[in-house]
């Protein structure tokens, strides 16, 4: 190390600063590398320090000026890259890498001093430290393909890794299998032992499914109580292994698991799917694996089926289909309203509009059932249509109520990439007078996998004051990429970031980094799926401004909830 008297200070002396302002100008620059988390540095000709200063240096424990003196080849004799990158910008060239250093991220530029003066630098640089910023966004990345919840592998690097798998079983003629696992009566488990215990025993049987299942394969939770197995590279038809597997899987779910102390017995059934036995893709060989899952089911439960074409439920589809189509003309759907709060404040700012439909001869159908069903068969704009109509009619009578209220409409995908969709918006917004402020459209993750389609739709629609969000962030398809180049304005994050919290640390952990690169993003956040106290409490602590879930209220009626807004209720420990 060198002697503190070759230490070139930083610091510009009034003799030299040539009057006031240049005296300002130093005293500016002196306080921003005092306290910014960076390092200015100089280097000579020879890569020898010349000058080295800024607050970052804490961080690597040396002190201003400590390495001046000192070859840059020599003090980072370990890592060869930023030899590497100062012998490139001593040849001239302008670089910027991103540098680790022990746990540390430094995002590092060189410039080379081209015109210099003898005896003065050759290459001058800024290294800013960019830690935390890299840490957000990988684990927003892991989210990106993992399911929160479990930890398991999620539907979007499933959906990669099956058309990779079939591209190749197309080329080397061998055979892809994917199982769909589906709890039985999981519903049972939630209603009666509530969420939290349900998601325990999601998690108990995800561990134990990871038992049985090698390397090789990919399991991953495909939502709800829906898990996958996809098996590549099958030999010969594929049909001996896989049924031997899905054999396995419910044998290893046979013995209770034991739950807030007490001891469950799980069921499922498996459904198998083969390429290229059953399907020409990826997307067939999903949905005949999901056919398969129900074709089990119907057959008792508790066992596995293969896919079987002639046993497909076209027939039962094709009655739905037409009471569906009844529902819509005969006015049987309905929309119930689930209020979003402010946490802060404790009072809904807005409501989600979820459809319903009740079938006079089936009660409540799910929405899982007919919206996908919709889609399938040509019905979801229709279906659309009816539920942003509606919406819009309720929105214009609350703000006639006083009752100033953001309302959320879910999207499908298919009615976003139909033509004219940003015009029926504009036409509804305009046949019930409603401004800016009024709507927010909710849009799922795998709409965005077309970007340059998508975004010239997203830009009309919020030209016309309409807020876009993307619903359950982080459960499906996520992509940074994409957000920063569409515009969205909310991010609500999905129920499973919460699941655990507060006693899951590490949920916490990813929780509060999802707000914090939300908010360099200028992303709104809504947290979903509160559903305790302590959730709450925790959101409220990490900055959460807004949630919605069952703690605060479930989805009711639109007369319900105009009630509650006229009682000014609001959360407990914040005024109403």
């Amino acid at each position: 190390m060198s002697p503190r008297a070759t230490t070139h200070s930083f610091h510009l002396s009034h003799a030299d600063a040539g009057g006031a302002d240049a005296r300002h100008a130093a005293m500016m620059i002196e306080t921003i590398v005092g306290h910014a988390p960076m390092v200015l540095f100089a280097l000579d000709a020879d890569g020898v320090f010349t000058l080295s200063e800024g607050k970052a240096l804490e961080l690597l424990d040396l002190v201003p000026g400590e390495v001046v003196g000192r070859s840059v080849f020599e003090v980072y004799a370990g890592l060869p890259e930023i030899g590497g990158a100062v012998r490139r910008a001593l040849d001239g060239e302008h670089v910027s890498q991103l540098m680790e250093v022990g746990e540390l991220v430094f995002d590092v530029a060189y410039a080379p001093v081209l015109d210099r003066d003898p005896g003065g630098p050759a290459v001058i640089g800024v290294a800013t430290d960019v830690t935390s910023r890299q840490r957000s966004e990988r684990e927003l990345a892991h989210f990106a393909y993992h399911d929160r919840l479990t930890g398991l592998a999620n539907r979007a690097l499933l959906e990669e890794r099956l058309e990779e798998a079939v591209r190749r079983a197309r080329g080397g003629r061998t055979t892809v299998a994917l199982l769909n696992l589906d709890l039985d009566d999981f519903k049972t488990v939630n209603d009666s032992l509530g969420h939290a215990a349900g998601d325990e025993l999601l998690c108990a049987i995800a561990r134990r499914l990871e038992h049985r299942v090698t390397a090789a394969h990919l399991l991953t939770r495909h939502g709800g109580d829906e898990f996958m197995l996809l098996l590549e590279d099958l030999p010969g038809d594929g049909r001996a292994v896989a049924e031997a597997v899905a054999a396995e899987l419910l044998e290893e779910l046979r013995l209770p698991f034991r739950v807030g102390g007490a001891a469950l017995q799980v069921g499922a059934s498996v459904g198998i799917s083969l390429y290229p036995a059953d399907a020409l893709d990826a997307a067939d060989l999903l949905k005949h694996a999901d056919a398969a899952m129900y074709q089990a089911k119907r057959a008792g439960r508790g066992r596995h089926a293969l896919y079987r074409a002639a046993d497909d439920t076209a027939s039962r589809r094709l009655e739905l289909t037409g009471r569906l189509r009844t529902a819509l003309a005969e006015g049987q759907l309905e929309l119930h309203f689930q209020p979003v709060y402010a946490l802060a404040e404790g009072r809904p700012v807005g409501a989600e509009a979820l459809v319903r439909w009740n079938d006079p001869e089936r009660g409540m159908v799910s929405p899982a059932e007919f919206i996908p069903l919709a889609e399938d068969t040509g019905l979801i704009e229709a279906v659309g249509e009816w539920v942003l109509d509606a919406a819009c009619r309720q929105a214009r009578a609350w703000r006639d109520l006083g009752l100033e209220l953001e309302v959320g409409v879910n999207v499908s995908p298919l009615e976003l990439a139909a033509p004219g969709f940003a015009h029926r918006v504009a036409d509804r917004m305009r046949a019930h007078g409603l401004g800016a402020g009024s709507l927010v459209l909710e849009i799922i993750e795998s709409a965005l996998s077309e970007p340059a389609a998508v975004a010239p739709v997203l830009e009309r629609i919020a030209g016309l004051g309409v807020r876009i969000a993307i619903d359950d962030f982080g459960s499906g398809f996520s992509s940074l990429t994409r957000l920063r180049h569409l515009t969205v304005h909310v991010l609500k994050l999905d129920r499973s970031f919460l699941a655990g919290v507060p006693e899951d640390r590490r949920g916490g952990a990813f929780i509060a980094a999802m707000l914090r690169l939300a908010s360099e993003l200028d992303l709104f956040v809504v947290a979903e799926g509160i559903e305790t106290e302590e959730q709450l409490a925790h959101l409220r602590g990490a900055g959460a401004s807004h949630g919605q879930g069952f703690h605060l209220a479930r989805p009711m009626p639109a007369a319900e909830l105009t009630a509650l807004l006229q009682a000014g209720s609001g959360l407990g420990g914040a005024p109403s």
